[in-house]
């Protein structure tokens, strides 16, 4: 995570955020080509792993796994430059993923006196109220809420990783993770939290039945400033949504099982590690589209572990859901969305009438990858323009293993229609000149230069000097 803390245009003051394997999170200078490490940090709960990482022996040890959140705020904006006296902050929030079950959160508005400010420890005998609460995967997400007569600056975090799903559980519920959490930013005190029917949650769900190391998606349904809905994934295949509203004294949540996605098989043992890339369209009536990928991020190389022993083949999948109740809450009968409510577009340039038709009649589409070759889903995907932007891997048929060199299988970048899952003009490439022939369903996606996981797919947009913004440029690293 960079942040700015002032400087010029020209000669900004910058500081790198990064937290390592080693378990440190580390500040680097980034405003010059030293990279001076302006102070580091690391947990005491990972201080045992320092013999084992000075001696390179045993298996390797995780520390602070997880992806950076800062809360910049700046009182004054006019001088651009954070200063304490002026009542600006820089706190920076990290999670353990591997390393633990633990969130920290840290004051770094002054790089020369950084301060730890709040420790959430999850799992039981951790942080009281947060015995639910998994390895840490799920990034943070930063957003004002409606609280009370005012608002509230909360931390919104899915309720992590169970390591029972590392041995590739069927059917099977967890018990530890099944959780959405609501934090308040500035002091790490739980101020809401769905669970599992028993649970004691403010919330309870009978569906929460599997971990969510997941991101969530946070959005503003009525446009009022402040976040009042989540959708997120879990391990067994499944999709919720949840609102939230102001109460006299502070807030309340409701949620629903959005959608089940996953099977009793093998080939249908499909998780989102993700969230879904959330979309408002107006096409034939008003929708949330909700552009979600599966895939075994734990293993990667599923189905072919790093031994060459075969694990079961998942039938991953890419879906385009659509959620009808763009404001209003979802009625009391709502039923689950399943596979037979959607369109199966895999095989369909959806042409002609019955797919069209077919199509109108659903609640979305998806397309199943790789056909049974592990091509799975690993990033989030990206809506610019009516185009979903997504990449894949899909590991090796085979896997020989003489060094420490992992096995680079192949990444892929899909382009297709958010309306239909048409292949956009292009998404091929082709050698230029002439009329190019007719589409087909292999010009969904090609295969990038670059081996191994590819990262997921980030939009550049130009800004030019008269204020306008030029078309997105994607980038597929």
């Amino acid at each position: 995570a960079l942040v700015t803390y002032g400087g010029t245009e020209t000669d900004p003051d910058l500081t790198l955020f990064v937290a390592t394997n080693d378990g440190f999170l580390h500040a680097l200078d980034a405003s010059d080509d030293d990279g001076v490490e302006q102070f580091a940090f690391i947990p005491q709960e990972l201080l045992p792993n320092l013999p084992t990482l000075a001696g390179n022996t045993g298996s390797h040890p995780y520390g602070l796994d997880g992806d950076i959140t800062t809360w910049v705020k700046e009182s004054n904006d006019t001088d651009h430059t954070i200063e304490a006296t002026d009542g600006d902050h820089v706190y920076v929030y990290v999670g353990m993923r591997r390393g633990g079950n633990n969130y920290y959160a840290l004051d770094v508005t002054d790089r020369t006196a950084p301060a730890l400010k709040w420790v959430i420890k999850g799992g039981p005998g951790g942080t009281t109220g947060f015995e639910e609460l998994g390895q840490s995967w799920s990034k943070p997400t930063l957003t004002s809420i409606k609280y009370g007569a005012s608002s509230k600056k909360v931390l919104v975090f899915g309720g992590g990783y169970d390591t029972a799903q590392d041995a590739n559980p069927l059917d099977t519920n967890d018990s530890i993770g099944r959780a959405i959490f609501v934090v308040d930013a500035d002091t790490g005190d739980r101020l809401w939290w769905a669970g599992p029917t028993g649970s004691g949650a403010d919330f309870e769900l009978d569906t929460l039945t599997n971990s969510i190391p997941s991101n969530v998606r946070l959005i503003d349904s009525n446009f009022d400033g402040y976040g009042d809905r989540l959708y997120v994934g879990d391990m067994r295949g499944q999709l919720f949504r949840f609102d939230f509203a102001a109460t006299a004294s502070g807030m309340s949540g409701t949620g629903v099982r959005l959608a089940n996605l996953g099977g009793t098989t093998e080939a249908d043992n499909r998780r989102f590690f993700y969230p879904p890339d959330t979309v408002l369209v107006q096409n034939q009536g008003s929708y949330i589209a909700l552009n979600i990928g599966s895939g075994y991020r734990a293993h990667p190389l599923n189905p072919i572990d790093v031994n060459g022993t075969a694990l079961p083949r998942v039938n991953d999948r890419f879906y385009s859901l659509r959620d009808p109740y763009v404001v209003s809450a979802l009625p009391n009968d709502y039923t689950p969305l399943v596979e037979g409510n959607l369109f199966d577009a895999t095989s369909s340039l959806v042409t002609s009438t019955t797919d069209i038709t077919s199509l109108s009649n659903s609640s979305g589409w998806y397309l199943t990858l790789g056909n049974g070759n592990g091509e799975k889903v690993l990033s989030s995907s990206v809506t610019i323009n009516g185009e979903i932007l997504f990449t894949t891997y899909t590991p090796p048929a085979s896997v020989a293993r003489t060094d420490c060199a992992p096995p680079p299988g192949v990444g892929r970048l899909y382009r297709v229609s958010l309306f239909n899952a048409a292949p956009v003009n292009g998404a091929a490439g082709g050698a230029g000149g002439g009329i190019l022939p007719p589409p087909t369903t292999d010009d969904r996606s090609s295969i990038l230069e670059r081996p191994g996981i590819p990262s997921g797919v980030e939009i550049l947009r130009k800004i030019n000097g008269d204020g306008s913004v030029s078309a997105g440029h994607i980038l597929d690293t």
